[in-house]
């Protein structure tokens, strides 16, 4: 079976960028993919251009929001976010005599 070599090298480019925890450079992609600066600057500016990976401010790249996995809100957050409109639920059920629930 033939594969294109591109394709898999975009591929891998994403793999690596999803799997660093902080922005790389584009000397440490080509190292990564064992090809030189000039390639892995073309298949970066197309994932970029495609929006699977983004260029930061310092000319580093990570993935983009595309390719990452998602995260749920924390439960600090949900706890927080309810205990701020605690009040506003009670007011609402105080003016409509209705029910009131946060989901």
């Amino acid at each position: 079976m033939r594969l294109l070599q591109s394709l898999n090298r975009g591929l891998e480019t994403l793999d690596f960028l999803v799997g660093q925890p902080e922005p790389v450079r584009l000397t440490d992609i080509a190292a990564h993919l064992e090809v030189d600066k000039s390639n892995a600057s073309h298949l970066l500016r197309t994932l970029v251009a495609a929006g699977y990976a983004e260029q930061t401010d310092n000319r580093r790249y990570r993935a983009s929001a595309k390719v990452q996995p998602r995260r749920g809100h924390d439960l600090e957050e949900i706890i927080a976010c309810r205990e701020g409109l605690h009040q506003t639920l009670v007011d609402l059920v105080d003016i409509t005599g209705e029910c009131a629930h946060l989901a």
